[in-house]
């Protein structure tokens, strides 16, 4: 590629990053605001404890905050190593800090409508939503993991991206199972619609994960590696387009 077309690239995505982080720096500062003046009124720690719906988006929330470290340094080192698909992940996470703020945000509001008859339209609405969000983004991952990874140059990373993604995968991936299980106790659209973004999220980290391991201690393009990365990633796109296809033919079910 180009150097003068990999220096745009590189530029572009700067720009549209910066953007993306300060709009969620903009929308967890307000959404945090909310969250304990909110919760103060009525015993917060009695109900984060008590209320499973309430945990969930307090948690939620402090996810968009964790995600934003995990973003920093996906897209600094694909800026530095000039490999496009860190920087695709940043921008995957972006998106799905962006879809949790826009829960919480929908939660907000049914909290304060008191209107039964609505809240139920808005849940349904946000579920719905939040599943043809998975889908879009997931369908343009599979394109970039195509082009990118499995057919694209080879790049190498360095051992901190490996322990970062590392200890990421783990606690995303150990807590998305616990939340889950749970979760599909519970009759709230709005705690599914968290949960199933959250197995989304600790999927793609899994992948990522691979991707970062092998382009540390072997080739991308080692034809082993490639097939590899052609089931495994295949198959948690189509993971998690079955998520959010469920999410949207879910969405008329009674509570």
């Amino acid at each position: 590629m180009p150097a003068w077309l990999i220096i745009t690239a590189d530029a572009l995505s700067g720009v549209l990053f910066g953007l993306g982080i300060v709009l969620i720096i903009g929308d967890s500062a307000a959404m945090m605001k909310w969250l304990p003046e909110h919760l103060n009124k009525e015993k917060m720690f009695y109900r984060i404890i008590a209320d499973y719906r309430v945990r969930t988006m307090v948690f939620a929330a402090l996810a968009v905050l964790i995600s934003t470290a995990f973003i920093f340094m996906n897209f600094f080192y694909g800026c530095r190593d000039h490999f496009f698909w860190y920087q695709a992940v940043a921008a995957y996470y972006l998106l799905l800090s962006f879809i949790r703020i826009y829960i919480i945000s929908a939660e907000h509001r049914i909290h304060r409508s008191g209107n039964f008859e609505m809240d139920k339209t808005i849940e349904k609405k946000v579920y719905q939503r939040t599943g043809a969000f998975l889908v879009a983004i997931t369908l343009v991952m599979g394109g970039i993991m195509t082009d990118t990874v499995i057919g694209g140059a080879d790049s190498k990373t360095t051992g901190i991206m490996v322990y970062g993604v590392g200890l990421y995968t783990f606690y995303k991936m150990t807590m998305s199972i616990l939340n889950l299980r749970t979760a599909a106790e519970q009759k709230s659209y709005m705690v599914k619609a968290v949960r199933n973004i959250g197995f989304a999220d600790a999927l793609m980290s899994m992948f990522h994960l691979q991707i970062v391991l092998i382009a540390r201690f072997g080739s991308l393009q080692n034809a082993d590696s490639r097939l590899l990365n052609e089931v495994f990633g295949g198959g948690i796109c189509m993971i998690c387009l079955y998520i959010g296809m469920r999410m949207i033919l879910e969405k008329n079910k009674k509570k």
